[in-house]
């Protein structure tokens, strides 16, 4: 239940916005369908002990000379489609884009002999790379008109061009003034990088719009962006990590090797896009018509206490304790909500073969399932819900055959076939999440690690008193309540570049760290 409203009226913004929208560009799609491996290189332990400065020297030149071989072959990539094209203004696009390549190229050299580091030949990562590139650049790589190479050949170096800037502008926030690669970091971070990266990409988004890109072609540019990124994964994978503790991936982290991982998620708008709230509701209206009358009266006469409710919580200094406390009366509301939808017996006669199928129906927020699946077989993995049914939580996991991961929640009473109209409340409240956490999952938490995801304020206790809480997209309540309560919300990736810089993760009383996806979460967890 409170989640419902704000779900309600997140979801009908969400997609009012997404009518308005024109459709993503080419470029922009093949980016958005790189983000895992995107993720993967901003959490990679090379790049956090950059971002840390941590990493030693000799690894960071090693980097150097090998990125140079790189930028090689961008500028002959770049004079091959030169070759190529038949356009006159795109000629001159590419002509400028090589050149910054070359102006990348100096200052890479000014390093390389400020530091006195003999060249070291290409490494097979490196080779793999810029083998590919310089085959489809020559058109070797795709069979197509002599005309379309430069387009293929620029689908082959956005990708990098991207990711660099990506990398940038995460990192750029530890950029001080004593950071060992500042220079570095205020390159491609720069807005400078930022123009050619996107230059780049709108050639390419006007190249394939001028040609009229077949679904062969696109799917060729798809191919051909995917290989390129994926050996920008390969090529930090072959760089050397020395004296610099990045933990990540987390749950490979030496530092961390004798704990046991707990990995405990939310399930409503966390594991899903949406809230399951409105969705069995839809289920009992379908039972009995008069149910809908019921429930716009209930769910009115929630959001409205609910509103009024969080309008009282006063600012304050952090203090789980007061926190706690404050919580209390969020934690009686809730109850009398419950209760409520308890005594109104909305729920009855609904089949539990429609909730099951309603469940499987239910989509997962990108990336949700594979952490699940891939960490399941690994660590114990748990969901802590107040969803009202266990049975729909269970359905939905169960299409991407995830079944040994326990759930803790409320569940519909029913006979095995048909819903009574009970609801058999076991988990409704911030107190009731924190409590089952530590009683039914964590047992004897002090060997244990726990890594608890949420998004809303029933969350709150739950996330404070994991070792990591971590935060998925944004709340509007849970963000209000944690400002007033003193807690903090930063983001993932920094919080973990200043772990880095420790010898042993410490827990920050307070603090939460926010993720923008389970993408994110992956690539911090367990890496490629």
């Amino acid at each position: 239940m409170s989640c419902l409203l704000r779900n309600v009226v997140a979801r009908g913004l969400r997609s009012l916005a997404s009518a308005q929208a024109m459709e993503p560009s080419i470029s922009k799609r093949l980016w958005q369908q790189s983000k895992r491996e995107a993720m993967v290189c901003l959490y990679h332990p090379f790049v956090v002990s950059i971002a840390a400065g941590t990493l030693d020297l000799h690894s960071f030149q090693r980097f150097i000379a090998q990125d140079s071989f790189f930028l090689t072959a961008f500028a002959k990539a770049y004079g091959l489609a030169i070759e190529r094209s038949d356009d006159r203004e795109v000629k001159s696009e590419i002509c400028k884009l090589q050149q910054a390549v070359y102006e990348e190229l100096e200052l890479h050299s000014s390093l390389m002999k400020a530091w006195n580091f003999d060249h070291t030949p290409p490494s097979p990562a490196t080779c793999a790379y810029t083998d590919f590139l310089l085959a489809v650049a020559a058109g070797k790589k795709i069979e197509s008109e002599k005309t379309k190479v430069p387009m293929l050949t620029l689908a082959a170096m956005a990708p990098c061009m991207r990711l660099y800037a990506f990398l940038g502008q995460e990192t750029r926030v530890f950029s001080r003034e004593n950071h060992p690669y500042r220079d570095w970091i205020s390159t491609y971070s720069s807005p400078g990088f930022e123009t050619a990266a996107t230059r780049l990409e709108q050639l390419l988004d006007r190249l394939s719009e001028a040609q009229e890109t077949t679904a062969a072609e696109f799917q060729s540019m798809q191919s051909l962006y995917h290989r390129a990124i994926a050996y920008e994964v390969s090529f930090f994978d072959a760089q050397e990590v020395h004296g610099s503790n990045a933990f990540v991936p987390l749950l490979e982290s030496v530092a961390l090797k004798d704990r046991n991982f707990v990995l405990i998620s939310d399930f409503d708008s966390t594991c899903t896009v949406s809230d399951s709230s409105p969705v069995l509701a839809e289920l009992a209206m379908a039972v009995d018509p008069d149910v809908r009358r019921k429930w716009s009266s209930l769910s009115d006469e929630y959001f409205r206490d609910y509103s009024k409710l969080l309008e009282e919580v006063v600012l304050r200094e952090y203090d789980y304790d007061a926190i706690k406390e404050a919580l209390q009366v969020l934690s009686e509301f809730e109850k009398q909500g419950n209760a409520k939808i308890d005594a109104s017996r909305v729920f009855q006669g609904i089949k539990i073969d429609d909730i099951k199928q309603a469940g499987q129906n239910m989509a997962l927020q990108a990336g949700c399932a594979s952490v699940l699946c891939r960490l399941s077989s690994k660590i114990s993995c748990q969901i802590l819900s107040v969803c009202w049914s266990r049975t729909f939580i269970e359905a939905a996991f169960s299409k991407e055959n995830i079944t040994n991961v326990p759930v803790h929640s409320n569940e519909l009473e029913n006979d095995g076939n048909f819903t009574t109209g009970s609801l058999i409340r076991r988990v409704e409240t911030p107190i009731d999440k924190e409590e089952t956490m530590f009683r039914e999952i964590l047992h004897a938490p002090d060997d244990k690690f726990v890594i608890f995801i949420g998004d809303s304020l029933t969350d709150l206790l739950a996330l404070l008193r994991a070792d990591i809480g971590i935060v998925l997209g944004t709340s509007s309540s849970l963000d209000r309540a944690s400002k007033a309560f003193g807690v903090k919300i930063v983001p993932l990736f920094s919080g973990l570049v200043q772990q880095s810089s420790r010898s042993a993760w410490r827990k920050e009383e307070g603090v939460l760290y926010r993720a923008s996806g389970w993408l994110e979460i992956e690539a911090f967890l367990a890496g490629n």
